[in-house]
């Protein structure tokens, strides 16, 4: 669940970057077959997502498990690299 929630949350971010520069964009459409891509990756379906999203909502202590872990997943994502030094 994490690594879907995650793409989707870039996908977001991908198109929100794009439509500021491009205000003709259709908006859900693209966010939509966006997600589908997702799904498809992740060999899940719309509604085994929207179910088990469902469950987190309902379940408040293994929804916050999930938001911690996708701060975590982020900030490594976003930490710069450090590179290894041969030696």
């Amino acid at each position: 669940m994490k690594k879907i929630m995650w793409d989707m949350m870039q996908a977001d971010e991908w198109y929100t970057q794009t439509s500021l520069k491009d205000s003709l964009h259709k908006r859900d459409k693209e966010n939509i077959q966006l997600y589908e891509q997702i799904f498809s990756i992740h060999q899940t379906s719309r509604k085994q997502y929207y179910n088990s999203y469902h469950y987190y909502q309902m379940h408040p202590n293994e929804l916050k498990e999930l938001v911690d872990s996708l701060s975590a997943y982020s900030a490594r994502e976003k930490a710069p690299q450090k590179a290894v030094n041969p030696k």
